[in-house]
């Protein structure tokens, strides 16, 4: 079905997208984005693996605004390792974005990737993000992007879907804490 289907013939999921495309500039000013802004190059300070779980909707869980962050999300946020990728070419680009200082692996709660690995545990979602982490911190893009100038760090974060928070991983201790 073509996006030109008489209206009786959409779907209810199609009716709210089409609503929400149709109010976006609306909902835009009121957010404070400054449309015309969103013509220049993109000026993000943080790069954000998370996972294509959609429940997981990680610029409303951070609150950030169009160009802000760059996104890269993967089945169970996991960091792209063959370099002839999508995902990976999408990566490199982001580790060699000189404004980025931060890079954040988001985990979450629920995820089918985790899942279909076995238990799910709090624990084994916590052991993934830091998992994650090491294997962000390997790529020879990420060791000259924290060598370099900017100093890039690494952030380990997880989000329960249930009850909205959002915790830390603290290096060296093993510890989630809130943000």
């Amino acid at each position: 079905m073509t996006s030109h289907a008489p209206r009786g013939r959409r779907s209810m999921a199609m009716l709210r997208l089409a609503a929400g495309a149709r109010s976006y500039r609306q909902r835009a000013r009121a957010a404070g984005i400054h449309l015309p802004a969103l013509g220049r190059r993109p000026r993000p300070d943080v790069l954000l693996i998370s996972c294509t779980d959609p429940r997981l909707h990680p610029a409303f869980i951070i609150g950030s605004l169009p160009g802000e962050v760059f996104e890269l999300r993967t089945p169970g946020g996991f960091v792209p390792r063959e370099p002839d990728t999508a995902d990976a070419r999408v990566l490199t680009e982001a580790l060699r974005t000189p404004t980025i200082k931060d890079a954040v692996i988001l985990g979450h709660s629920h995820c089918p990737e985790m899942s279909a690995d076995g238990p799910d545990s709090l624990e084994a979602r916590h052991d993934h993000v830091t998992l994650q982490l090491a294997a962000l911190r390997s790529l020879p893009d990420t060791e000259t992007a924290m060598a370099g100038p900017r100093r890039l760090r690494l952030h380990g974060w997880y989000h329960d879907l249930e009850t909205g928070t959002t915790t830390a991983y603290l290096p060296g201790t093993g510890i989630f804490a809130p943000v």
